[in-house]
């Protein structure tokens, strides 16, 4: 069963979703059977947290089910598997979930061969469910649904199950532009976008043209920048469009950024360029045009890190010569890091998973004492966050050890710093079921409360 782009676009949906739900939430609402789910997946351990869902998809929770099933349908912590996927979201629209009808319809629309029979029916049923009234939209059910739902059995990009005239809700409407740009669906961006709409952003700071960016989609980013989409606004992070088009490597859309001309040396909050991002993405190609459009070789992040020690560290010595050629200096940072990584592993996991994470807060999460100890000794600061504004003290008692916690704790790390939730590293680990008297042993309980 072929595997679609605006399927695979369902995941960051999904896990903004889960993430978002959980930080506007308050620290006394009632437990949430996803608690652990969300903070496996703040800290990237997607196979705890498949796990879990597979605990909970098992005992009947529709939302688990159907958030396994995006994990199955993205190949998160395995390979791809579209046909184990419908069997979760079947479950889970059966359960009554509207977003598993509705993705459901989409997934058997795009299957190989497609199924429109099978696609209007559980359109029609996301409609019953009120998939389509939370997006305001006006309550078409019964009769109207099944003629609506013919619309899933026609080819073409998300607009074709949700037309544009019938979106007269601007915040509908910007949901609409938010999913076309993240399909790189430009017919889609061309009857949708306006100038209000354009420069919208989401509670993480991100808007259409971040979108298509991160799509890798240059037309829709350059039919944005043409509408008016602000080039250089950051997100809550400080990533600007062209670090996140960077990232992605692909030149096409590096090049319709670059056309509105950017600042090339801006820095996100860590002190990454976009050099920095388009040497993470292991693309010779994007690291030569940021460098033709000014980019500098020289400037270093929070971490004393330069894009030749992402280079170095990642094993891109084909890049690595290009930044030394362009005159970059030699290593300015301890090797500690790359002692401890092969490349593919900085590459797949650190580069990906860990972007932006201070080293200390790596270190934290792999249950490696000796690594931490020797950070900590060369002046890591125990109190850092990570980009999601986890300290790292949080990191250690959620994956790390308990020589690990004592470290940091002895290091001068602060037991009573909350994350964004306003939850202690204790509570953290408590809300998610961590053994704390194997990781917080002895004084360091007390001290953490």
């Amino acid at each position: 069963m072929a595997l679609p782009r605006r399927v695979r676009a369902l995941l960051p949906a999904a896990l903004s979703m889960v993430l978002a739900a959980g930080a506007a939430l308050a620290v006394s609402r009632p437990p949430d059977p996803l608690d652990g789910v969300k903070t496996s997946i703040r800290l990237k351990n997607f196979a705890a947290a498949a796990t879990e869902l597979q605990k909970l998809a098992a005992a009947g929770n529709p939302d688990a089910q159907y958030l396994l099933a995006v994990f199955y349908l993205n190949g998160v912590n395995g390979p791809r598997d579209p046909a184990t996927a419908k069997t979760w979201l079947e479950k889970a629209a059966n359960k009554g979930s509207a977003r598993a009808a509705f993705s459901l319809a989409t997934l058997l629309q795009d299957s190989n061969p497609p199924d429109p029979q099978g696609a209007s029916r559980w359109l029609a049923r996301a409609r019953e469910l009120g998939f389509f009234n939370t997006l305001n939209m006006g309550g078409q059910k019964g009769a109207a649904a099944g003629q609506k739902g013919a619309a899933a059995a026609r080819p073409g990009p998300p607009s074709s199950l949700l037309p544009a005239a019938q979106l007269t809700d601007p915040a509908v409407r910007r949901e609409a532009l938010w999913l076309a740009a993240s399909d790189g669906d430009v017919s889609s961006l061309e009857a949708l976008v306006d100038p209000a709409l354009v420069a919208a952003r989401d509670e993480f700071g991100r808007g259409a043209l971040a979108r298509a960016a991160e799509a890798a989609s240059a037309p829709a980013v350059a039919l944005l920048i043409r509408r008016g989409a602000p080039v250089e606004a950051p997100d809550q992070n400080g990533t600007t469009p062209l670090m996140i088009a960077a990232r992605g490597g692909q030149p096409a859309a590096v090049d319709a950024v670059l056309a509105a001309h950017p600042n090339v040396n801006a820095t996100d909050k860590n002190g990454n360029t976009a050099l920095m991002h388009a040497v993470m993405s292991g693309s010779l190609a994007v690291v030569d045009k940021l460098i033709a459009a000014g980019a500098s070789v020289a400037p270093r992040d929070v971490q004393e890190w330069s894009a030749l020690d992402f280079a170095e560290v990642s094993g891109a010595t084909g890049i690595a010569a290009r930044l030394r050629e362009k005159g970059a200096t030699a290593l300015h940072r301890n090797p500690v890091m790359a002692a401890y990584s092969q490349p593919t592993a900085v590459q797949r996991a650190q580069r990906d998973l860990y972007a932006g994470w201070p080293d200390l807060a790596v270190a934290a999460g792999r249950e490696n004492p000796e690594l931490l100890r020797t950070l900590l000794s060369r002046g890591a600061d125990p109190n850092a966050l990570t980009p999601d504004g986890l300290p790292i003290l949080t990191v250690a008692a959620l994956s790390g050890t308990a020589h690990e916690v004592e470290a940091l704790l002895a290091a001068g790390a602060k037991g009573n710093r909350a994350d964004r939730r306003g939850n202690s590293a204790l509570l953290d680990a408590v809300r998610i079921g961590r053994p704390m008297r194997n990781r917080m042993p002895g004084t360091s309980m007390a001290r953490a409360r």
